[in-house]
């Protein structure tokens, strides 16, 4: 029950601000719903007064009926713009909070889940969510009034007829909802399905250059292959779910709608009913059948819906990091690590006892063979990560300790390794640097960085379009943008991850000798695995099997 509870709340907080709205669709549904039972009354005195050639007043009943009808195609239409607009504003609404929301998880929260699995939940089950509540508590709502107000009406012209109509109906649409129930881990392994099936989809056209180099063209589509028949496999699951509970509520509605008619017709034989009065009748019972038709059909919906609220709810409960904020009295003397442990899985350690200290101007080089923890322990020193045990603080100019927060980040500009350029131009790449820049600044940047020779032979120079990962840029060219991203922040702590890998020894000496004689007074940490960087370093350590060790410069 309190499960359900926190469910209800979620949904409620997400329509809470498009309450007019949906208040509008409700209103407009539920007046469509008492005219279609109205159209049928005013039908069956139609249809008596032309059956006994009572000619009086069929005119005006005939144009209150075509009025009616235009009314309700109006209603609709207009229920169908507004529900439009807010299923967009929604949809949006959430989406953006998500994001946010994910933007300030706990990295080691957030990297658990892969990239494929979050747009699903970002896309699919958004939508799943916002186009369920939008289409299932209006229609539920109307659905019941037109249920009340045709039960109501088959009362006073039949009451026999209306029981037999009605009696079927509740009992299946119970039996309905239990047999749903059933199945809601059946829509939550399709929507898995569909993630592991996006993430592979993404993973493969993003890494396309490695499966073709390495030939891996036919295992990989074997394997898509695979995914697309688990995929498959639990779609139709859940359309097997669907279309059962539908069939259960449907096939309890035909027999009860053929019973009704029967008697209806014995009825009409014995004189008891007029043909105004059967024709009414039809027309009723089926707006009686309908919202139990209707009602059925939510149950799929509403499953589906529980199914992707709770995708969703599990990013939202994802811890978020202390709040960024931007440290106006930063005054570092040195960076403090003392006796720090790390690690990624139980019993596993990657980093341990690493005691040391970074000073302010330092150039501090920090080599290691692959997997020893370099880049684990920059992501410690930007409080992406936090150590097992240890602590990892600041010491200012008057000796007093700080303990380092997620706040030091904005007093890091960070180039990391592989791939980080957005598609769009070079100008906006080097904007999330420093949004308030000018392009003077970002020229300036880039020529510290040994970028500005190329980029100003572009054809829109820093206006020039790229693609993802710098497409249209070779892989040094890239690397170089990124370093002047990083050197626009301004930041007085710059770490280099393999930075300047892509680049040939020459180049990669211009740019550092540009850097550190444009920013002397830079803290600089170096990830490296050539030895020709070292010599920039004023000091050097070493990682091995989770311990730091300094060397000699």
């Amino acid at each position: 029950m309190k499960k359900q509870w926190k469910l209800v709340s979620w949904l409620a907080g997400c329509v809470r601000p498009y309450l007019l709205s949906n208040t509008l669709i409700i209103l407009m549904g539920t007046i469509a719903s008492i005219g279609r039972v109205a159209i049928a009354i005013v039908s069956k005195y139609l249809i008596d007064k032309a059956v006994l050639k009572q000619w009086d007043g069929v005119i005006r009943d005939s144009i209150i009926i075509i009025c009616m009808i235009l009314l309700h195609l109006i209603f609709r239409g207009l229920a169908s713009v507004i529900s439009v607009h807010t299923t967009e504003n929604m949809s949006n609404r959430i989406r953006y909070q998500l994001f946010l929301h994910l933007s300030k998880v706990k990295w080691e929260e957030y990297s658990k889940y892969h990239s494929g699995d979050l747009i699903t939940r970002m896309t699919n089950d958004i939508a799943t969510v916002v186009t369920g509540v939008m289409k299932v508590i209006p229609d539920i709502i109307s659905l019941g009034v037109s249920l009340v107000a045709s039960f109501i009406a088959l009362v006073i012209f039949d009451p026999v007829l209306a029981m037999v109509s009605f009696a079927v109906g509740p009992v299946l649409l119970v039996l309905g909802t239990i047999f749903g129930r059933r199945f809601i881990h059946v829509y939550q392994k399709a929507q898995e399905a569909e993630s592991s099936y996006r993430s592979f989809i993404q993973e493969g056209l993003v890494n396309m250059e490695v499966l073709k180099t390495f030939c891996y063209e036919k295992q990989s589509g074997e394997e898509l292959i695979k995914l697309q028949e688990e995929k498959k496999h639990w779609m139709l699951r859940r359309n097997k779910a669907a279309m059962v509970s539908g069939l259960l509520v449907v096939g309890g509605m035909g027999f009860s709608f053929l019973l009704a008619f029967g008697i209806g017709i014995l009825r009409l034989l014995k004189g008891y009913l007029g043909f105004g009065t059967l024709t009414a009748f039809l027309q009723l019972i089926g707006l009686i059948q309908s919202p139990f038709l209707g009602l059925s059909g939510t149950i799929p919906q509403v499953i589906s819906i529980t199914a992707s609220a709770e995708r969703l709810m599990e990013l939202e409960m994802l811890e978020k990091e202390e709040a960024v904020r931007t440290m106006t009295d930063f005054n570092m003397k040195e960076i403090c690590l003392q006796e720090v442990d790390f690690e990624y899985q139980k019993g596993k350690p990657i980093l341990k006892n690493i005691n040391t200290e970074i000073r302010k101007g330092e150039r501090v080089g920090i080599i290691g063979k692959s997997g020893e923890g370099k880049t684990t322990l920059i992501r410690l020193l930007m409080q992406l990560f936090q150590p097992e045990h240890g602590n990892i603080s600041y010491l200012d100019y008057n000796n007093g300790y700080h303990p380092l927060e997620p706040s030091i980040r904005t007093k890091i500009s960070y180039v990391p390794q592989g791939k980080s350029l957005f598609s769009g131009t070079i100008s906006y790449n080097m904007s999330i640097g420093n949004p308030d820049s000018t392009p003077e600044e970002q020229v300036k940047a880039l020529q510290a960085a040994g970028a500005w020779e190329f980029v100003s032979q572009l054809p829109e120079g820093i206006d020039t379009v790229i693609g993802e990962g710098g497409y249209g840029l070779s892989e040094g060219q890239a690397q170089r943008i990124a370093i002047a991203r990083a050197l626009l922040r301004n930041s007085p702590i710059l770490i280099l991850d393999e930075a300047t890998s892509a680049l040939d020894i020459e180049n990669e000496e211009k740019v550092l000798d540009s850097i550190f004689s444009f920013w002397p007074e830079l803290t600089c940490i170096i990830i490296t695995h050539r030895p020709s960087i070292l010599k920039y370093c004023s000091r050097i350590w070493r990682l091995e099997e989770g311990r730091l060790y300094e060397e000699k410069v």
